[in-house]
């Protein structure tokens, strides 16, 4: 395909998070712009970053400048009539040999699935690159996802009650700030003469020094630059009597004083009226741990629209929660294209997900409609939801450039989560539980754990909105448990299913031809010197091959062994894999080094059958072995498949 300037041009893109994605490898000393390989896979990039998140775009660049690093030692050490230079030059072999490369470098191969996701994703959704069936051999195994033990399941049920009445008693004492009388000069203690308090030793009222701040607009209706000025080093730390304003003086005792006696500092303060980042997760955790949904549908809830139409049709206190499931929708489906998640709540309970919410909405009022603050770790405010919103450590506001941000940015969540974790104790196994890692991922294991007991899996399914219930089973939970109850279940249909078959009362689709092939002799190909068999034919009597009237006679049997892939009658097995393989490479090896011909078309019919023979039926265990039986055993075939007629022919016993 031709390339524009301006895609030549382009070195970085906005993720669908609005996260800018930089095309690192365009800098790679073997990207060249006259490359159809190399300007292909940047049109990938372009093409696929900006539809998904950030880090899926982020993985992309990496591979490619990991595929590039490879590149590198693959032209050093081959001649360059083998140079890939085209998009197309992409074979199962050159890619299996990407794979090596990055095992031997200790490189994730998660990286080869990532470039392997896009070049398909592309293909298919674009039709501007052709579709290569590769595979990834060795596919990491996924972690599994263990619930929640009982016993800190328990801990952390405790841990999140007891911090949501403390967010409850947040509310009552702003109460007590609203009708607080402000401090002036005059009246603070120090000011007083007469007194002899100095400010170390004031034990000032904290109701009063929040009103004061608020009244005068500390510490949200002050822009930035205007509030810097007063909370320097050397302002905060050289208070006189003689300060001709109350905001500084009371900055000085909350920040300079705040080390004597063990009094409260401002972060202290503060914290007594605005939610922290710590306050915010409590609640954002506890809505995964009663909702069953994960995490970007929690932190997409509206605080403004978050009941569904159905609350209260019912009964009163029945509310009907919904949210919008935005990611994870599969690579064949547009980003933007959200499910609805919904749970129930109970509006009398104050734990319940209904009161939770608002509850969330309450602590977030004082910094609603106050724009944010740049922040370093964003490129827009789309990831920002206002529902969750909470005001940061004051060191942090000139460093970071913002006062106030929301959990639903990745960083603040976490560091939010580690913080609840270190302020409450959640053990397991002996363990004390500290990262967000920890528990994050484990609490819709663990939902459906407890649900398990209440609800069959079906209507678990139709809270999630699957079509399947077998979908919420396997993905939902991989624990050890779990997966020991799914391989019962495999074993008990697999023992019915062979008991079926071997007392031939098995029907079905497959039912006849199973039944046909058990009772063939089927003869089995074997090259001498190697032990493993080539591959099988169900009737040598009965070809029907393109072409096999004019090369088997009516009644004789068939030898034409080069003809077996395009028969029917061919019988394929593991032991096959290794052949295959190597006859594959035989054929793109012909069609990269050989001009066009009559064979051409045949030989590229036969390769898109051995791929899928190769990539479409075996696992990457699999895979692997029959790879290094191929080196070990090189080479495997003749160039000429015809030439091995002679030997079963000569060795047949018949």
């Amino acid at each position: 395909m031709n390339f524009t300037k301006e895609v030549l041009e382009t070195n970085y893109v906005i993720g669908n998070c609005g996260r800018k994605v930089t095309a690192d490898y365009l800098e790679h000393i073997c990207f060249d712009a006259n490359s159809n390989l190399c300007l292909t896979l940047h049109y990938l990039f372009l093409c696929y970053a900006p539809t998904t998140a950030m880090t899926h775009g982020r993985q992309l660049a990496t591979a490619i400048k990991y595929f590039f690093d490879f590149l590198c030692e693959y032209i050093a050490n081959n001649p360059f009539d083998l140079h890939p230079d085209k998009y197309t030059d992409i074979s199962v072999e050159l890619f299996y040999q990407y794979q090596d490369y990055m095992l031997r470098n200790k490189i994730s191969l998660l990286n080869a699935e990532k470039l392997r996701t896009a070049m398909g994703v592309v293909a298919r959704q674009h039709g501007t690159v052709p579709l290569l069936l590769l595979q990834v051999y060795r596919r990491p195994k996924p972690k599994k996802t263990e619930p929640l033990g009982d016993d800190a399941y328990h801990m952390l049920c405790q841990a999140l009650t007891s911090h949501i009445d403390g967010l409850y008693e947040k509310l009552e004492y702003r109460k007590t700030v609203d009708q607080a009388e402000p401090y002036t000069l005059e009246t603070m203690e120090p000011n007083i003469p007469g007194l002899k308090v100095n400010m170390r030793g004031w034990e000032v009222d904290h109701a009063r020094s929040l009103k004061t701040l608020l009244n005068h607009d500390f510490p949200m209706a002050m822009t930035l630059e205007q509030m810097e000025p007063m909370m320097t080093k050397n302002i905060l730390s050289s208070y006189r009597k003689n300060n001709h304003h109350v905001v500084p003086a009371l900055l000085h005792k909350y920040v300079y004083c705040a080390n004597y006696n063990n009094s409260l500092n401002l972060d202290g303060l503060l914290g007594l009226y605005y939610p922290s980042d710590l306050d915010q997760c409590a609640i954002a955790i506890f809505l995964l741990l009663q909702t069953g949904w994960n995490k970007e549908s929690v932190l997409e809830v509206d605080g403004d629209d978050f009941e569904h139409a159905l609350s209260g049709s019912i009964d009163e206190s029945l509310s009907v929660v919904f949210s919008e499931k935005f990611r994870s929708q599969g690579n064949e489906q547009p980003f933007d294209a959200p499910k609805q998640m919904t749970a129930s709540s109970n509006r009398d309970d104050p734990y319940s997900i209904h009161n939770l919410v608002l509850l969330a909405k309450e602590l977030s009022k004082p910094m609603k409609g106050y724009q944010f603050d740049a922040d370093p770790f964003l490129a827009n405010g789309k990831e920002r939801n206002e529902l969750f919103m909470f005001l940061r450590c004051w060191g942090d506001w000139f460093k970071n450039k913002s006062r106030h941000s929301s959990i639903s940015v990745p960083n603040s969540y976490v560091h939010g989560c580690e913080a609840f974790l270190k302020q409450h104790e959640v053990h397991e196994s002996g363990r004390r539980l500290k990262l967000a890692s920890d528990i994050t991922r484990r609490l819709r294991p663990t939902w459906l754990k407890h649900k398990k007991r209440e609800y069959g899996l079906n209507i678990i399914s139709s809270h999630f909105g699957h079509a399947d219930a077998r979908t919420t089973d396997i993905h939902y939970d991989s624990s050890g448990a779990a997966m020991a109850d799914r391989m019962i279940r495999l074993r008990n249909e697999v023992e019915a299913v062979t008991a079926l078959l071997i007392n031939r009362k098995f029907t079905g689709l497959l039912g006849k031809r199973a039944n046909d092939q058990a009772k063939q002799q089927v003869k089995i190909f074997a090259i001498p010197g190697h032990p493993g068999p080539l591959w099988g034919c169900e009737n040598q009597y009965q070809p029907d091959w393109k072409g096999f009237e004019q090369s088997v006679p009516n009644g004789k049997k068939c030898y034409s062994i080069d003809k077996c892939i395009g028969c029917s009658q061919v019988r394929i097995y593991e032991d096959s894999l290794p052949y295959l393989m190597e006859r594959l490479a035989h054929i793109e090896y012909e069609l990269e080094n050989e001009s066009e011909g009559a064979r051409s078309s045949d030989l590229r019919w036969e390769g898109k059958i051995l791929e899928f023979l190769i990539n479409d039926n075996h696992d990457e265990d699999t895979i692997k072995q029959a790879s290094r039986y191929r080196r070990r055993n090189a080479p495997l075939l003749p160039r000429d498949l015809a030439s091995l007629r002679l030997i079963f022919d000569e060795n047949d016993d018949d």
